[in-house]
């Protein structure tokens, strides 16, 4: 039995070991779940890190603890105070070219500036603890004068400063687009800002002309980040 349970056992105290990793001075730890019931787990968790926290614990049901705690946070939703990033999260842009680091590929000349497709912007680094409702906002403009539209596109990163959403480990979330046919001409001048919202389960996107058209605002839906939370 004991061959049976420990592959599982050892990757449970791998997640702790990596979880204990990313903060310091931990008091109490608290084992929930169904196989948290099992006093041979409860025994390893104990051996391996009595000398890292005081105490370990689980609760007397802790099968329905999980479910019980997600109900107890839909409630009252002000016992999270802040989250940490588990990903890089930004929208496509395309600033103008840069010889020196971006590649030729990546290049296109629009109105006589050459531009870089491809790029990131980055709203949050990984690693960064943010508060609930933290909110960062950016402006684009469109790139040439007659454009109707413009499309906007939300990628995660497991690296902490992706340049590129060809970049390994990028991964294309969603995409929104904004309609730009009013108001043409401003020309370049029309603005187009960018809200994102950070430490709720989910990221949510938002986006609207700030000095044309009907101000219509256009909502991403809601990227579930849950498991992108540390």
């Amino acid at each position: 039995m004991k061959v049976i349970f420990d592959p599982v056992v050892e990757s449970i105290l791998e997640l702790i070991t990596a979880q204990m990793a990313q903060t310091d001075d931990i008091k109490l730890m608290t084992v929930v779940g169904g196989v948290a019931a099992s006093p041979y787990l409860m025994k390893r968790i104990n051996d391996t890190f009595i000398h890292q926290v005081k105490e370990v614990i689980s609760p007397p049901d802790s099968r329905s603890a999980v479910c019980q705690g997600a109900v107890a946070l839909g409630i009252n939703k002000e016992s999270i105070m802040s989250r940490i990033a588990g990903k890089t999260y930004g929208i496509d842009f395309s600033p103008q070219f840069d010889a020196q680091l971006d590649p030729l590929e990546y290049m296109e000349w629009v109105d006589g500036i050459a531009w870089c497709f491809n790029r990131i912007d980055i709203f949050m680094h990984e690693g960064s603890e943010v508060e609930v409702d933290y909110c960062t906002k950016k402006i684009y403009y469109p790139l040439k004068a007659r454009q109707t539209t413009m499309e906007l596109s939300l990628y995660s990163s497991s690296k902490k400063n992706p340049r590129y959403t060809t970049d390994e480990g990028t991964v294309l979330e969603g995409t929104m687009v904004v309609d730009m046919s009013k108001n043409l001409e401003l020309g370049k001048d029309r603005k187009v800002e960018v809200s994102m919202f950070f430490g709720r389960t989910s990221i949510e996107v938002k986006a609207h002309g700030i000095n044309f058209g009907d101000h219509k605002e256009h909502c991403m839906l809601p990227v579930d980040m849950e498991s992108n939370w540390v």
